[in-house]
């Protein structure tokens, strides 16, 4: 996760200051009512403007001495990257920076706001312990956003502390549930409300000289409104309590007009005017603004005599009533011109204090779009880098059209903003940029949109013949003086998402290898790691699909140096996970654990929200059950991958592809041939070379030579390997071909394909390939030992696969068992090629069971004989128990208790990963019977070859004895046929099953 310690903020900032409520009367009551309420997690105080809400929640956190964090929303939190970016701020006022490390939004997280926002909350929550509570003033101006925050909060905040909202809107219904299951309590208007004795209370305090009648008609006037009795305390006027509230609200804008303005110096009145501009303002800035010295005090002032202004720290900000007066009054008194020059002022003085959001705000309503334009051009990056694209969208869509079709760079930034969002109205806001570029003859911009058109077009992969027009001005774009021009970052983008374009709709282009080492250097020169490991991704799909797998594996190092001690964006940790999972399944075959990584790296994504890659990591993870034989899990995750919120092309090809070979697994080959023809015509309708090639040659291995499409399918998918140079569309399409010619019996020209086969196979490190299927490439194997194919990539690849002939009778002597086991001429147990030995003296009852074993023939021996000839004197139940103590201990020593069965109380060697000389001795003379003379001379040859002396000659016992004699009679009779000739063999060939027996 991208963690960032967020920078303290302008300390003018009111957004981040709880007001001072020194001087504000105690609201008992509704303390002891917040005393209870903070039983709950979240509670919700609601009330008119005016009810004293704010005022009430500052006092309780002084009186009550509680450490607290103060956030005062305003619109600009709408927008969800904007509130999270200031909210971290908040946090690190709040807290110690070293303690607070707040995870940063970025536009990939759009689709999982949830996530994030869960996420987010939990790392400060991290840093909660010396905080009670946490404030969010004003939650009205941005509702929609924070409702499903404070949601996720009442689940969140550690015990102790509290999150108080702060709202003139009832509690919404979205949050209702909240009351039900006790984690929000709420406080409305009518508990905000003055009751007689507070309104007795507050008048006091208010400096009130009045009767008590009178201040009992005000109670009933106001009907415990706060603002309604500060204001009828200060005018103290009998005839403004028989006023109705309606008026009372009314009579707010004459109270302001008499007793507040028309009794200031006319140079405050126009410090009152100008600072209204500001939505919060410091003393010194008030000078600046006005020019008048002192009139900063005249806040301090107000603020003293309650007159509808609250200090925030060393800042200032007028009651929304007193602030909504103040700017209708500079209407009237100020002229238009005098107007725009206060907000253009006050505008650069928010620059230097608060940052660019308020600016912004006034310049928008000053309409100065000649200082706004540069400004949005200005800080577009900064926004974007933050994620905060709804804002920069919100400021760039307020542009006039007539002006900003005279500004190329507000149509490029505004794909920016919706890239994440809607990638096919991005594309079309940067081809106007690109047109408008083209026009200007601005070589950046022009480059600029240019990447980001192609770019875009990866991300919708609906079309990707969209790339052909923009790929024939390569040439141009790639031209050396151009890319000279142009930034290192815009200059790695360029070269990133052209390498891209082409290597996904024209591989066989003369210029891709040049590109290939470009991005290489990038990636080298790159002093990024989220843009460097996006080289890294690229070039790994570019690998990936071209069956450089050594390439593959060593940018894998590159990538785990780049990960080590950076902090990383969640897409740019998604898509490491991506190019793992790919490299696990693919290219090492490693499937539990590549099955884990992916299960890992899915649950991250609902972790952060970020959704962008998880097709592809599901579709590795179905890769990789099906390679490994678990249907099961496979089928679960093709549905999983069904259900994805995506109608791209090239995810619905995956998912297809993918189904087809997982049908044909299942043994469906109705199924399979029905969604691998669609997987084909959906990469068709794509315009993805690589996957017509791909499904070409999975049409081919699945269907077989049996189906009437299948020559053509083999034509083109082997046209498309040469012409892509992809030798993982080659492997597939050449598997293909070797099972027809060895269903067909054509064996020279299936070891011609086997030779080409094994040389890709040990060049490049293939263990694995899609379509996979085990017992062709077993047959394979059989084929390339005998012939002497590759001979060590053969036996590394049955090793690793855990390949078993289809028929282990016929095996080259050379099948890298995982258990081999020689009895003739001596015995001597060798796991995966290593002789078994023992640091002390051998296990001989272990030993004698396995011997025991195979002298009756290794398969379903019942547990009766063994015992018999094993334990002979013993009590039924203690021989019993000493065969399972004895079983337990041989397959301790073998290393893995699949290698023998016991089933229905009979034992067995596993002939899936056991090999036994004598057992294969006794196989070939069982097929004598059926063979032809010349194959009968081949087979006696081969059992002879096995046969290098007594059976367990140091050995005794009646069963080993027996065996031992049985075994050399059928060698001698083997030796002295053969010695015959053919006619011979072919007339004793009814003799070897009863020279067996």
């Amino acid at each position: 996760m991208n963690a960032v310690v967020i920078s303290a903020a302008p300390t003018s900032l009111s957004k981040f200051t709880r007001p001072d409520a020194q001087r504000a009367w105690p609201r008992r009551r509704l303390f002891d009512r917040m005393d209870r309420a903070r039983e709950r997690r979240v509670i919700w105080v609601c009330g008119s403007a005016g009810s004293g809400k704010t005022t009430f929640v500052s006092s309780y956190i002084g009186v009550r001495k509680l450490t607290s964090l103060w956030y005062q929303s305003d619109p600009g939190d709408a927008d969800v990257a904007g509130f999270f970016h200031y909210f971290s701020m908040a946090a690190t006022r709040a807290l110690s920076p070293a303690t607070v490390s707040l995870p940063q939004f970025f536009p990939a997280q759009v689709s999982g706001v949830d996530a994030f926002a869960r996420m987010f909350l939990r790392d400060l929550c991290a840093g909660l312990a010396a905080l009670d509570v946490i404030v969010i003033d004003n939650h009205q101006d941005a509702a929609e956003t924070l409702d499903g925050i404070i949601r996720i909060a009442a689940s969140e905040l550690p015990v102790g502390c509290n999150l108080i909202v702060l709202s003139r809107l009832p509690l919404p219904a979205s949050l209702a549930g909240l009351r039900i299951t006790r984690d929000m309590a709420v406080i409305e208007q009518p508990e905000l409300d003055l009751d007689l004795d507070e309104t007795r209370s507050l008048s006091l305090h208010l400096g009130s000289n009045v009767t008590p009648e009178l201040i009992e008609r005000w109670h009933v006037t106001t009907r415990g409104w706060v603002a309604g009795l500060v204001l009828l305390s200060e005018t103290s006027s009998a005839a403004g309590a028989e006023a109705g509230v309606g008026d009372l609200k009314a009579l707010l804008t004459d109270y302001f007009s008499t007793e507040i303005f028309s009794h200031l110096h006319p140079e405050e009145r126009d410090t009152l005017l100008c600072t209204a501009f500001l939505p919060s303002v410091s003393a010194e800035d008030v000078v600046k603004l006005t020019g008048i010295e002192n009139s900063g005090g005249l806040l301090e002032r107000l603020c003293q005599r309650n007159y509808f202004t609250t200090k925030h720290d060393h800042s200032y900000q007028l009651h929304p009533l007193f602030r909504a007066f103040l700017l209708d009054e500079a209407q009237k008194r100020f002229d238009n011109d005098a107007i725009r020059s206060l907000r253009l002022r006050a505008a650069q003085l928010s620059l230097q204090s608060q940052g660019v959001d308020p600016a912004v705000e006034l310049l928008t309503e000053a309409q100065a779009w000649k200082e706004l334009i540069p400004l949005f051009l200005e800080h577009a990056p900064l926004l974007v880098a933050q994620g905060r694209l709804a804002t920069l969208d919100r400021w760039l869509s307020s542009v006039p059209l007539e002006l900003r079709e005279k500004q190329p760079w507000l149509f490029f930034w505004s794909g920016v903003c919706r890239l994440p969002y809607d990638p096919a109205q991005a594309r079309a806001a940067f081809e106007d940029a690109l047109c408008r570029f083209d026009r200007s003859g601005d070589r950046i911009g022009f480059a600029a949109a240019w990447s980001k058109v192609m770019e875009t077009t990866v991300q919708i992969s609906q079309d990707l013949a969209y790339f052909d027009q923009p790929l024939s001005l390569i040439d141009s774009i790639l031209a050396e003086e151009r890319l000279r021009d142009l930034p290192p970052i815009l200059r790695h983008d360029l070269l990133m998402n052209t390498f891209i374009a082409l290597f996904m709709r024209s591989p066989d282009h003369p210029r891709l290898p040049e590109l290939e080492q470009r991005v290489r250097q990038s990636l080298l020169s790159s002093s990024s790691p989220d843009a460097q490991i996006a080289c890294c991704f690229h070039l790994n799909v570019y690998y990936g699909w071209s069956g450089m797998f050594q390439k593959v594996r060593a940018l894998t190092d590159t990538l785990r140096t780049l990960m080590r001690g950076n902090a990383l964006q969640p897409l740019t940790m998604q898509m490491t996970e991506v190019k793992a999972a790919m490299t696990h399944w693919l290219v090492d075959a490693e499937f539990d654990s590549g099955l884990r990584v992916m299960t890992e790296a899915l649950r991250r994504s609902e972790e952060t929200g970020v959704h962008v890659w998880d097709g592809h990591l599901i579709g590795h993870a179905v890769a990789a059950a099906i390679s490994k034989g678990d249907l099961d899990t496979a089928d679960s995750l093709l549905e999983r991958m069904r259900a994805l919120p995506n109608s791209r092309r090239i995810d619905a090809a995956l998912c297809l592809g993918l189904a087809a070979w997982h049908a044909k697994a299942c043994g469906d080959i109705g199924l399979a041939r029905e969604r691998i023809t669609r997987a084909l015509e959906t990469c068709c309708a794509l315009g993805l070379p690589y996957g017509i090639g791909l499904c070409n040659a999975g049409y081919a291995i699945l269907m077989g030579h049996e189906d009437p499409g299948y020559e053509s399918h083999i034509e083109q998918a082997l046209a498309h390997a040469q012409q892509q140079q992809s030798t993982v569309i080659e492997y597939v399409a050449l598997l293909a071909q070797i099972r027809k010619f060895l269903d067909l019996g054509r064996d020279p020209e299936a070891v011609t394909l086997i030779t080409r086969l094994f040389a890709i196979g040990r060049e490049n490190g293939v263990w694995n390939c899609y379509f996979w299927d085990g017992s062709l490439m077993s047959r394979v194997c059989v084929k390339a030992l005998e012939a002497g194919i590759e001979v060590d990539y053969a036996i590394s690849l049955i090793r690793r696969r855990a390949l078993v002939p289809l028929d282990p009778g016929s095996a080259p002597a050379i099948w890298p068992w995982p258990l081999a086991i020689h009895t003739f001429g001596g015995f001597k147990v060798l796991c995966n090629g290593e002789v078994l030995t023992f640091e002390k003296k051998s296990p001989a009852k272990p030993l004698a069971l396995l011997q025991t074993l195979i002298a009756l023939g290794g398969v379903e021996v019942s547990e009766r004989r063994l015992i018999d000839e094993l334990w002979p004197e013993a009590e039924a139940d203690s021989a019993l128990r000493a065969l399972d103590t004895t079983l337990s201990r041989l397959r301790k020593l073998l290393g893995d208790p699949g290698m023998l069965r016991l089933s229905n109380k009979r034992l067995s060697l596993n002939p899936a990963s056991v090999w036994v000389d004598a057992v294969a001795f006794g196989r070939l003379l069982d097929r004598i019977a059926i063979a032809s003379p010349a194959s009968s001379r081949a087979i006696c040859e081969q059992a002879l070859a096995l046969y290098r002396g007594p059976f367990l000659d140091d050995e005794d016992g009646p069963v080993i004895i027996a065996a031992r004699e049985r075994f050399a009679r059928a060698a001698a009779r083997a030796a002295e046929v053969l010695a015959r000739g053919e006619a011979g063999v072919a007339g004793e060939a009814r003799l070897w099953p009863a020279i067996e027996r």
